[in-house]
Protein backbone atom coordinates (compact mmCIF):
# COMPACT_ATOMS: atom_id res chain seq x y z
CA UNK A 1 0.00 0.00 0.00
CA UNK A 2 0.99 3.10 -1.33
CA UNK A 3 1.36 5.97 1.44
CA UNK A 4 -1.29 8.34 -0.69
CA UNK A 5 -3.28 4.94 0.33
CA UNK A 6 -2.77 5.30 3.96
CA UNK A 7 -3.16 8.59 4.01
CA UNK A 8 -6.99 8.08 2.41
CA UNK A 9 -7.95 5.69 4.50
CA UNK A 10 -6.97 7.52 7.58
CA UNK A 11 -9.13 10.14 5.71
CA UNK A 12 -11.94 8.21 5.34
CA UNK A 13 -12.26 6.56 8.97
CA UNK A 14 -12.09 10.05 10.37
CA UNK A 15 -15.04 10.84 8.70
CA UNK A 16 -16.59 7.84 10.31
CA UNK A 17 -15.85 8.74 13.11
CA UNK A 18 -17.35 12.62 12.71
CA UNK A 19 -20.11 11.71 11.50
CA UNK A 20 -21.26 8.83 13.73
CA UNK A 21 -20.00 11.30 16.51
CA UNK A 22 -22.56 14.00 15.05
CA UNK A 23 -25.35 11.31 15.08
CA UNK A 24 -24.40 10.55 18.67
CA UNK A 25 -24.92 13.76 19.98
CA UNK A 26 -28.18 14.71 18.15
CA UNK A 27 -30.22 11.66 18.93
CA UNK A 28 -30.41 13.60 22.90
CA UNK A 29 -31.34 16.82 20.78
CA UNK A 30 -33.81 14.97 18.51
CA UNK A 31 -35.23 13.50 21.72
CA UNK A 32 -35.71 16.27 24.33
CA UNK A 33 -38.54 15.98 26.42
CA UNK A 34 -40.15 19.53 25.36
CA UNK A 35 -43.34 18.54 27.05
CA UNK A 36 -42.31 17.88 30.55
CA UNK A 37 -39.92 20.88 30.02
CA UNK A 38 -43.20 22.93 29.74
CA UNK A 39 -44.61 21.05 33.04
CA UNK A 40 -41.70 21.36 34.95
CA UNK A 41 -41.15 25.53 33.49
CA UNK A 42 -44.96 25.84 34.61
CA UNK A 43 -44.23 24.04 38.39
CA UNK A 44 -41.45 26.98 38.94
CA UNK A 45 -43.66 29.60 38.20
CA UNK A 46 -45.96 28.16 40.79
CA UNK A 47 -43.25 28.02 43.28
CA UNK A 48 -42.48 31.78 42.73
CA UNK A 49 -45.65 32.82 42.23
CA UNK A 50 -46.33 30.42 45.71
CA UNK A 51 -43.03 32.62 47.32
CA UNK A 52 -44.48 35.99 46.19
CA UNK A 53 -47.65 35.52 47.81
CA UNK A 54 -46.77 33.38 51.30
CA UNK A 55 -48.44 34.77 53.31
CA UNK A 56 -51.96 34.98 51.86
CA UNK A 57 -53.96 30.95 51.69
CA UNK A 58 -55.36 29.96 49.00
CA UNK A 59 -57.47 26.89 47.86
CA UNK A 60 -54.94 24.88 46.17
CA UNK A 61 -51.54 25.08 45.09
CA UNK A 62 -49.73 21.86 43.53
CA UNK A 63 -46.86 21.22 41.63
CA UNK A 64 -46.29 17.31 40.59
CA UNK A 65 -43.50 16.54 38.50
CA UNK A 66 -44.20 14.49 35.73
CA UNK A 67 -41.84 11.70 34.58
CA UNK A 68 -40.30 10.46 31.03
CA UNK A 69 -42.88 7.51 31.01
CA UNK A 70 -45.63 10.08 30.88
CA UNK A 71 -43.79 12.42 28.05
CA UNK A 72 -45.91 10.52 25.41
CA UNK A 73 -49.24 11.11 26.78
CA UNK A 74 -48.64 14.68 27.84
CA UNK A 75 -47.52 15.46 24.45
CA UNK A 76 -50.47 13.86 23.06
CA UNK A 77 -52.62 15.93 25.71
CA UNK A 78 -50.69 19.01 24.36
CA UNK A 79 -50.80 18.46 20.69
CA UNK A 80 -55.18 18.01 21.15
CA UNK A 81 -54.78 21.46 22.82
CA UNK A 82 -52.91 23.52 20.40
CA UNK A 83 -55.05 21.71 17.97
CA UNK A 84 -58.74 23.15 19.47
CA UNK A 85 -56.68 26.18 19.82
CA UNK A 86 -56.41 26.31 16.03
CA UNK A 87 -59.78 25.56 15.42
CA UNK A 88 -61.15 28.50 18.03
CA UNK A 89 -62.00 26.45 20.44
CA UNK A 90 -62.24 28.45 23.43
CA UNK A 91 -63.75 25.49 26.43
CA UNK A 92 -60.70 25.72 28.39
CA UNK A 93 -61.45 25.98 32.01
CA UNK A 94 -61.23 24.05 35.51
CA UNK A 95 -64.86 22.49 35.05
CA UNK A 96 -64.45 21.49 31.28
CA UNK A 97 -63.16 18.33 30.60
CA UNK A 98 -61.78 16.48 27.53
CA UNK A 99 -61.00 12.64 26.99
CA UNK A 100 -58.36 12.46 24.51
CA UNK A 101 -59.26 11.35 20.75
CA UNK A 102 -62.89 12.13 21.92
CA UNK A 103 -62.82 16.16 22.61
CA UNK A 104 -65.06 17.96 25.16
CA UNK A 105 -66.94 15.67 27.69
CA UNK A 106 -68.64 18.40 29.78
CA UNK A 107 -68.54 20.39 32.52
CA UNK A 108 -67.28 18.40 35.68
CA UNK A 109 -68.50 15.26 33.44
CA UNK A 110 -65.59 12.71 33.08
CA UNK A 111 -65.08 8.95 33.17
CA UNK A 112 -61.66 9.01 35.21
CA UNK A 113 -61.57 5.17 34.89
CA UNK A 114 -60.43 5.09 31.42
CA UNK A 115 -58.98 6.60 28.79
CA UNK A 116 -56.79 9.70 29.47
CA UNK A 117 -58.71 12.58 30.70
CA UNK A 118 -57.37 15.99 31.16
CA UNK A 119 -58.34 19.87 32.20
CA UNK A 120 -56.59 23.10 31.72
CA UNK A 121 -57.46 26.81 32.45
CA UNK A 122 -55.61 30.19 32.56
CA UNK A 123 -58.26 32.96 33.71
CA UNK A 124 -58.47 35.83 35.93
CA UNK A 125 -61.95 36.88 36.68
CA UNK A 126 -64.49 35.50 39.52
CA UNK A 127 -60.64 33.71 41.17
CA UNK A 128 -57.42 33.11 39.26
CA UNK A 129 -57.00 29.38 38.06
CA UNK A 130 -53.95 28.45 36.21
CA UNK A 131 -53.95 24.81 36.13
CA UNK A 132 -53.12 21.71 34.23
CA UNK A 133 -54.66 18.33 35.06
CA UNK A 134 -53.74 14.90 33.04
CA UNK A 135 -55.13 11.44 33.95
CA UNK A 136 -54.62 8.27 32.08
CA UNK A 137 -56.91 5.00 33.92
CA UNK A 138 -57.61 7.10 37.26
CA UNK A 139 -54.10 7.49 37.65
CA UNK A 140 -53.01 11.04 38.07
CA UNK A 141 -50.04 11.95 35.07
CA UNK A 142 -49.84 15.77 35.94
CA UNK A 143 -51.42 17.53 39.12
CA UNK A 144 -49.53 21.62 38.49
CA UNK A 145 -52.34 24.45 39.76
CA UNK A 146 -53.25 27.57 41.39
CA UNK A 147 -56.91 27.37 42.23
CA UNK A 148 -58.09 30.58 43.78
CA UNK A 149 -62.41 30.36 43.63
CA UNK A 150 -63.03 33.76 46.03
CA UNK A 151 -63.25 36.84 43.91
CA UNK A 152 -60.73 39.48 43.67
CA UNK A 153 -58.08 36.71 45.60
CA UNK A 154 -55.60 40.09 45.46
CA UNK A 155 -57.29 42.58 47.13
CA UNK A 156 -54.28 43.12 49.32
CA UNK A 157 -52.06 43.33 46.62
CA UNK A 158 -53.37 45.26 44.02
CA UNK A 159 -55.60 47.72 45.91
CA UNK A 160 -53.96 51.24 46.34
CA UNK A 161 -54.23 52.91 49.74
CA UNK A 162 -56.50 55.15 48.25
CA UNK A 163 -59.25 52.21 47.26
CA UNK A 164 -61.65 50.68 49.60
CA UNK A 165 -62.70 47.02 50.27
CA UNK A 166 -65.71 47.60 47.47
CA UNK A 167 -63.49 49.63 45.32
CA UNK A 168 -65.69 52.15 45.61
CA UNK A 169 -64.78 54.59 48.51
CA UNK A 170 -61.36 55.98 49.49
CA UNK A 171 -60.91 54.05 53.16
CA UNK A 172 -57.25 53.17 52.82
CA UNK A 173 -56.92 49.50 52.70
CA UNK A 174 -54.12 48.58 55.43
CA UNK A 175 -53.38 45.12 54.32
CA UNK A 176 -52.39 46.95 51.13
CA UNK A 177 -48.59 45.71 50.56
CA UNK A 178 -47.63 48.34 48.42
CA UNK A 179 -46.99 48.87 44.58
CA UNK A 180 -43.61 47.03 44.14
CA UNK A 181 -45.43 43.89 45.68
CA UNK A 182 -48.31 44.05 43.33
CA UNK A 183 -46.10 45.05 40.78
CA UNK A 184 -43.98 41.51 41.63
CA UNK A 185 -47.30 39.56 41.89
CA UNK A 186 -48.95 41.12 38.44
CA UNK A 187 -45.14 40.27 36.79
CA UNK A 188 -45.36 36.64 37.77
CA UNK A 189 -48.98 36.36 36.72
CA UNK A 190 -48.18 37.61 33.66
CA UNK A 191 -45.23 35.09 33.14
CA UNK A 192 -47.62 32.68 33.66
CA UNK A 193 -50.02 33.73 30.88
CA UNK A 194 -47.40 34.05 28.38
CA UNK A 195 -46.36 30.46 29.21
CA UNK A 196 -49.55 29.05 28.37
CA UNK A 197 -49.83 30.81 25.35
CA UNK A 198 -46.56 28.70 24.47
CA UNK A 199 -49.41 26.54 24.02
CA UNK A 200 -51.97 28.26 22.15
CA UNK A 201 -52.88 32.05 21.88
CA UNK A 202 -56.35 31.01 22.99
CA UNK A 203 -54.80 31.84 26.86
CA UNK A 204 -54.69 35.35 26.51
CA UNK A 205 -56.84 35.93 29.69
CA UNK A 206 -54.69 37.23 31.82
CA UNK A 207 -54.95 41.24 31.68
CA UNK A 208 -54.39 42.89 34.88
CA UNK A 209 -53.68 46.64 34.13
CA UNK A 210 -56.03 47.45 37.59
CA UNK A 211 -52.91 48.57 39.65
CA UNK A 212 -53.69 52.30 39.86
CA UNK A 213 -57.32 52.12 39.89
Amino acid sequence: MMWWDIIKNQQQTSSRVINLDWEEESIPEAQEDDCLRWVREFNVLIKKFKEITGDVEFNEITHMEPSQEHNQIVCQVFDEIKEMGREGKSLFSEQDWFKLGEGYTGVNQYNSTEGIVYTIQHYDGDGYQALLYIKKDDKTIVNSMIEIYIPEPFDDYFRTTLRSYDGKGKEPNPDYKGDEKAKELNDILLEINSHFQKLSPIFDYYRYDRLKE
